[in-house]
């Protein structure tokens, strides 16, 4: 990855992690990376609900759920993610909602609970 990553990896490479449940690389890569997108809030979540807990990832949750409103209908499954994805998008907008599910959608599902705990809290 560039030290800039004007590409946009870190956005993949995190799900990646947390698909493969390498929880460490998860949080080195958020601290490296700390910003308000999405992709990074509900990587945050997710990470801090596997290894803290419902109660103390609710904060996390909180700020994923203000950085992007749509995303939990994607992955809940209320609405379905398009074939294909949007190829640009802009922050908050229902196209990052649906890039951030297909590339995240994994991660959430093969954590235990991890969607009935997001479906609680919208």
């Amino acid at each position: 990855m560039n030290p800039n990553d004007n590409q946009g990896i870190r956005y993949l490479l995190v799900n990646y992690l947390l698909a493969e449940e390498m929880n460490k690389e998860v949080d080195e890569l958020l601290l490296e990376h700390e910003e308000a997108t999405c992709f990074m809030q509900y990587s945050e979540a997710l990470l801090s609900f596997r290894c803290k807990g419902a109660r103390k990832a609710a904060g996390s949750l909180r700020k994923a759920l203000e950085s992007n409103s749509h995303v939990s209908a994607y992955l809940l499954g209320v609405k379905h993610i398009p074939h294909v994805v949007p190829d640009a998008y802009t922050r908050g907008s229902e196209e990052e909602a649906i890039f951030y599910a297909s590339v995240a959608h994994q991660a959430w599902k093969t954590t235990p609970n991890a969607l009935v705990w997001l479906a609680e809290r919208v």
